[in-house]
């Protein structure tokens, strides 16, 4: 079963491990973000109009920016694991903290929910798939990151079949408990691919000198 799996992925010789740790990291990423862009657009709409959705989208541009921005900064110090590992940890928190909030019922609540959902997906996905191309050198890059991408495609499949039902029974309010759950699952699974396949030279970023 495992050569056939191989034979099947093209994945090369002896990275068998690898190609199965990065499938499950960006698997665990975008089921988390198939359910957040649910809850998204579930919870702004039940408090404003489709008409108010280019304003939200605005401010979630420019908090996305001025994110990207702050990331760029910091990425020749820190390196693109321990981004990526912040920006999952930042993540969780934030989402655990929008869920208190919606207790409120607050209109200002689930507009705020939309911006921050937005900006943070932004900011995770890129520093997580950086992480994925850091695990990966210029001759393996080529199989392994499109093998990797295949955890993308099966988890948007997968929720786009039962995430409106999952949405109907528990509530979009409910969603921003369980993303989290695959963010955590998620951020085990990054620790463990930089432990094994990022150069270790890669996992730190570069001290300032002067």
């Amino acid at each position: 079963m495992k050569d056939l799996l191989r034979r099947l992925l093209s994945i090369p010789d002896g990275h068998e491990g690898r190609a199965a740790r990065l499938i499950a990291m960006i698997f665990m990423m975008s089921a988390a973000t198939v359910l957040l862009k649910a809850a998204q657009s579930g919870l702004f709409l039940e408090a404003y109009p489709r008409s108010a959705i280019p304003w939200a989208f605005a401010v979630s541009a420019v908090t996305l920016a001025t994110a990207s921005s702050l990331c760029v900064s910091l990425s020749p110090r820190l390196g693109p694991a321990r981004l990526a590992s912040a920006s999952l940890l930042v993540m969780i928190v934030i989402l655990l903290g929008l869920r208190v909030c919606l207790l409120s019922h607050a209109a200002p609540v689930r507009f705020l929910t939309y911006v921050l959902i937005d900006a943070s997906l932004g900011v995770m996905i890129v520093q997580v798939w950086s992480t994925a191309a850091a695990a990966c050198d210029a001759r393996t890059a080529r199989r392994l990151l499109p093998i990797a991408g295949l955890g993308a495609g099966t988890a948007w499949t997968i929720g786009g079949f039962t995430v409106p039902v999952l949405t109907k029974w528990i509530g979009a309010e409910e969603l921003l408990l369980i993303a989290p759950v695959l963010l955590v699952g998620t951020y085990v699974t990054l620790r463990r691919v930089v432990a094994l396949d990022v150069d270790p030279h890669a996992r730190r970023g570069r001290r300032r000198q002067g």
